[in-house]
């Protein structure tokens, strides 16, 4: 399957699943005041943090590993190790946090309130962990379907267990957790007998080694890249309150519309390129054809939620609104955060140079950029421009991550499509100010149909659709 085709599941996958979660946000905005939102902010924040120590970068290299060689069975053993070895590592994890949940509540919530939601979110990890290694394995396989099927299986799951949990029973906060937990539970008895004839029953040390040291820089550069995702959350805390981590919260949950697609674009492109820098014939076309396809569709996401979003903010349903008023002074900071996104895509695309070079140290070095530019941003110029302060920094250090990754890349041919990049570019920074300027729905829907009509003109992505 091509690499768009793939991305089209997955963002089909991706953004099913999320309508979900954003069927979700209403309730969540009208039932959960902004100061608890932050607190459920906070919870997911860590939840993030330990999910990277989980995994440990070792899906990468799996799937770096995979591709590597054509022996079905060794490809066998090579999951039977990584999954053996993450289940372990993930329940003895899961039972040392069970044991300190409440030093743990009182280093995030200075308090032992939280200890009952922190017992949650271990098992969610845990249980989230047995998921998405099975999954790894489908998306490895290219097998962009089947992830969609599993997926928005999950996610039916989730949105049924909160709408009871939270709607219904009022549960607040501990409802998600509760609606997490279960539908985290049934997605693993949906997903489990894909491994019927893929495991063996036991872990090879050769293989093992030769996954942990790919990993090992992966680790601290996963663990890195999720603090440069979260860690504002608690500096916005640290500086002002609760409150405006709900707040901010929110905002990053609209904005999260681009990462569903970098997500997909990541899932289908890592796989993709190991595969075209192997076997392909003119790698530096298609690598720049790819780049054209990757800009111009992560420009038409962002034109497309910066039109619409103010929409959703005002639109009433017999005078009630869809979301919170409360939430709407975070709207400013969304394109800030989605342009933010835009270069963490661009990052994945120049992820090809150290997997092939086999230097995953340069993820590394690419994140650990990323965190320091994010923490002492943050500290600058939260207490300076507050909300506003948290987008820009997290912005910035994702622009800055890119770079390094951009650079060192260098040593692979790219057959750039100047022309087209710069259309892209110029039509899309008009398109965002005239926008904003005017603030009217036909001059907006005029601009979009406008730049769809170029990005499929000058991309060729009308033949990629029409075949998936």
């Amino acid at each position: 399957m091509s690499l768009f085709r793939s991305t089209i599941w997955y963002t089909i996958g991706n953004l099913f699943s999320r309508s979900l979660s954003f069927i979700l946000l209403p309730f969540y905005s009208n039932l959960i005041p902004v100061d608890e939102y932050g607190t459920y902010s906070l919870i997911m924040a860590c939840y993030v943090i330990f999910s990277a120590l989980y995994q440990g970068g070792l899906y990468s290299a799996f799937t770096k590993y995979y591709f590597e060689t054509e022996e079905e069975e060794e490809r066998k053993r090579l999951f039977s190790t990584l999954f053996f070895f993450i289940t372990s590592v993930s329940l003895i994890i899961s039972v040392s946090l069970n044991l300190f949940n409440k030093e743990l509540s009182v280093l995030i919530f200075s308090n032992d309130d939280g200890s009952v939601l922190i017992r949650y979110i271990i098992w969610i990890l845990f249980v989230d962990t047995l998921f998405y290694t099975i999954l790894h394995l489908i998306k490895t396989q290219e097998k962009s379907q089947k992830v969609v099927y599993y997926t928005s299986i999950s996610s039916v799951f989730n949105l049924v267990f909160n709408l009871f949990f939270v709607y219904y029973q009022h549960n607040g906060v501990l409802g998600i957790m509760q609606a997490q937990l279960l539908s985290g539970i049934f997605s693993v008895f949906i997903i489990i007998p894909v491994l019927k004839n893929y495991l063996k029953l036991k872990m090879e040390k050769e293989a093992l080694v030769k996954l942990l040291i790919f990993s090992l820089p992966l680790l601290i550069s996963g663990l890195l890249s999720t603090f440069v995702d979260i860690i504002d959350r608690f500096l916005l805390d640290k500086f002002l309150d609760k409150t405006a981590v709900g707040l901010y919260s929110f905002s990053y949950r609209i904005a999260m519309v681009m990462n569903l697609f970098v997500i997909s674009f990541r899932t289908a492109w890592t796989p993709y390129s190991l595969r075209l820098y192997k076997k392909s014939s003119d790698l530096s076309y298609s690598l720049g054809l790819s780049f054209s396809k990757l800009l111009a569709t992560s420009i038409l996401i962002f034109l497309i939620t910066n039109c619409f979003i103010d929409d959703l903010f005002r639109f009433k349903i017999s005078d009630i609104s869809i979301f919170n008023i409360a939430y709407v002074g975070g709207i400013p900071i969304i394109p800030v955060i989605m342009i933010g996104y835009l270069f963490s895509g661009l990052s994945s695309f120049y992820s090809v140079y150290p997997y092939v070079a086999n230097k995953s140290y340069h993820f590394l070095v690419s994140d650990l950029i990323a965190f320091i530019v994010n923490i002492v941003l943050n500290i600058i110029l939260i207490p300076q421009m507050n909300l506003m302060g948290a987008a820009l920094a997290t912005m910035i250090s994702f622009i800055a991550g890119c770079i390094y990754l951009f650079i060192i890349s260098r040593s692979i041919e790219i057959y750039y499509q100047r022309t087209e990049i710069i259309v892209f570019i110029i039509f899309g920074t008009l398109a965002f100010i005239i926008t904003n300027y005017f603030k009217l729905l036909f001059i907006d829907i005029a601009l979009l149909i406008s730049f769809s009509y170029l990005v499929f003109s000058l991309t060729g992505m009308k033949n990629v659709i029409m075949k998936s």
